[in-house]
C-alpha cells in the first residue's frame, strides 16, 4: 500500500509518501513547503490572509503530488496554528473543499504522542537510560520524558518559535535584554512542570526532532565535520555540548542577514533560530541532559507508525 502522510505544521507543511509492505516501509517521495502560517497573526489567534493563502497553495501542490505518485491512502494532521486560531477550522474546511484532503486538527497531547512514536521508531531507548524529546514547532513545543519501558511526562507548550517572536518582538540581532526576557519566561512556564520532572528522572539524552534541530545538525556538521559526507540518511546524529555552545554564540551574535549566510542554514528558519536555541539552552541547563541527539523522525513518522500498528 502506498501511503501519504501530511503534517500541516505552523512553520512547514511536510509530505511523506511511502510504500508499506508487511510492516516494512520504503521511501517514495519526501517534500517540505515553508508556509509559516503563524507569522503575523498567531498571537492574535488568527491565520493572516497571506499565510492562509500559502497554506492553500501548499495543499493544492500536495494534492497534485499525491495523484502523481498514485497514492492509495492519505492521512493529514494539523497542529498548533490550526487548533489555536479562530480561522484554523475554516482553513481546514477550505482545504477539504479544494483538494478532497481531510485534515485532522489534533490536540497537543496527541501531537506529543505521535512525536514520541516517531522518535522511538528511529531511536529505540536503551535500558537504564532516560530521554527527553524536544520538538520545537512554530506554534508549540512538545516535550516527552521517557525511558525504555514507559513515558514519564509529556506536554505541549505554547512555546513555538513563531509564537515567541510574535509575542516578544525581539531586536535583530537579539539583545542581552531579549535573552534575559526569554529565559525568565521559559522559567515561568517550564520550571514547575517539565523541569521539576527532569530533576526527578534525570534525562541522559536530549533528543531534538524536527526543523530547528535538523538545521542545527547541518550547521554543526559543516563547521566541525565538513571533511565527512553530510549525514543526510542518518536517522540519528549526535551533537556535542561544545558544538551546541559554538552554535549558540554564533546565532546570538548574528543578525538575520548574517544567519542566512551561515553554511548549513535553512533559509526560512533563519529568523527563528535565535529564539529556538535560547529555549534549547534553557532546557539543557535545567534538565541536566548531557548529550544531544538529532533524529530525523518526528510527527509524520509517528502517524505512519500508528497506521501500521492498527492496520497489520
Amino acid at each position: 500500500m502506498r501511503i501519504a502522510i501530511i503534517d500541516c505544521g505552523t512553520n512547514t507543511f511536510n509530505l511523506l509518501i511511502t510504500d508499506v509492505t508487511e510492516g516494512t516501509i520504503s521511501l517514495v517521495h519526501k517534500e517540505q513547503v515553508p508556509v509559516t502560517i503563524g507569522k503575523g497573526g498567531i498571537e492574535k489567534k488568527i491565520i493572516a490572509p497571506d499565510a492562509y493563502k500559502r497554506a492553500l497553495d501548499a495543499m493544492q501542490l500536495y494534492s497534485l503530488r499525491i495523484k502523481e505518485f498514485n497514492t492509495d491512502k492519505v492521512i493529514a494532521t494539523s497542529t498548533s496554528a490550526f487548533r489555536s486560531t479562530e480561522n484554523g477550522p475554516k482553513l481546514r474546511n477550505e482545504i477539504q473543499e479544494l483538494t478532497g484532503i481531510n485534515v485532522e486538527i489534533i490536540s497537543g497531547d496527541l501531537e506529543a504522542e505521535y512525536i514520541y512514536k516517531g522518535v522511538v521508531w528511529a531511536l529505540p531507548p536503551e535500558p537504564g537510560s532516560t530521554y527527553l524529546i524536544m520538538d520545537i514547532g512554530g506554534g508549540s513545543t512538545e516535550f516527552i520524558l521517557y525511558n525504555d519501558h514507559e513515558i514519564l511526562f509529556k506536554e505541549s507548550y505554547a512555546l513555538g518559535a513563531s509564537r515567541l517572536i510574535e509575542k516578544f518582538k525581539p531586536s535583530d540581532p537579539l539583545s542581552a535584554g531579549n535573552v534575559e526576557d526569554f529565559y525568565l519566561y521559559f522559567k515561568e512556564v517550564l520550571e514547575s512542570s517539565l523541569i521539576k520532572e527532569c530533576l526527578i528522572h534525570k534525562p541522559d539524552y536530549l533528543v531534538g526532532s524536527s526543523g530547528f534541530f535538523d538545521t542545527l545538525r547541518s550547521i554543526t556538521h559543516y563547521r566541525f565535520h565538513s571533511e565527512q559526507p553530510f549525514p543526510e540518511k542518518d536517522k540519528n546524529y549526535p551533537i556535542t555540548l561544545d558544538e551546541f555552545k559554538y552554535s549558540y554564540d554564533l546565532l546570538l551574535r548574528s543578525n538575520y542577514q548574517e544567519r542566512l549566510e551561515i553554511k548549513g542554514m535553512t533559509p526560512f528558519r533563519a529568523e527563528m533560530m535565535g529564539v529556538s536555541i535560547i529555549l534549547t539552552d534553557y532546557v539543557i541547563m535545567n534538565s541536566g541532559a548531557g548529550t544531544i541527539i538529532n533524529t530525523t523522525y518526528a510527527l509524520k513518522e509517528g502517524v505512519l507508525k500508528t497506521f501500521i500498528e492498527t492496520n497489520p
